[in-house]
């Protein structure tokens, strides 16, 4: 998005469908804020700050989508996070969201991701800083992938053990 552009509208949902929700476990708390802000018409953002808040979350609700930042601060998340919902077999899509700007950092995340086997769970890698343009589009592509009632992180359905 350049200069003096306006971000793109996200796309509307039909009267009385719910958004598409994703959980967001973020070690900051301005970045979920302003992204839910941007996105309110169409979709819903859920922020964490914990491992244990995301697999709380997980368990009591259905979303579309994990959205988190692999190089993480917060103790269990990050790739473990993933690595974690691989581990225990949840199918929840992850869409990770990386500051690795170089083509090496970016090289070596997919092959971290590949080495534990679970490209099919990690949804979309996304360099930062992303356009909204960009959030929007992966955000409208997992919503059209996910098409489920309740999330497969339910404690009945493969959530890991707290």
């Amino acid at each position: 998005m350049t200069s003096g552009q306006s971000p793109p509208e996200p796309a509307s949902t039909p009267a009385g469908k719910p958004r598409p929700k994703f959980l967001m476990l973020w070690d900051d708390k301005g970045f979920p804020k302003l992204l839910a802000l941007i996105v309110e018409k169409s979709f819903e953002v859920v922020p964490v700050h914990s491992r244990e808040a995301a697999l709380e979350a997980l368990a009591k609700d259905s979303f579309s989508a994990v959205l988190l930042n692999i190089i993480s601060f917060i103790p269990g998340g990050g790739m473990e996070f993933v690595e974690e919902l691989h581990r225990y077999g949840n199918p929840i899509p992850v869409i990770i969201l990386t500051a690795a700007l170089r083509k090496s950092e970016f090289a070596d995340i997919v092959y971290d991701l590949q080495d534990i086997r679970c490209p099919p769970t990690v949804f979309a890698v996304v360099p930062q800083p992303a356009s909204l343009e960009t959030l929007l589009t992966v955000f409208q592509a997992v919503s059209r992938h996910r098409v489920r009632k309740r999330s497969p992180g339910a404690a009945t359905d493969g959530a890991p053990p707290s």
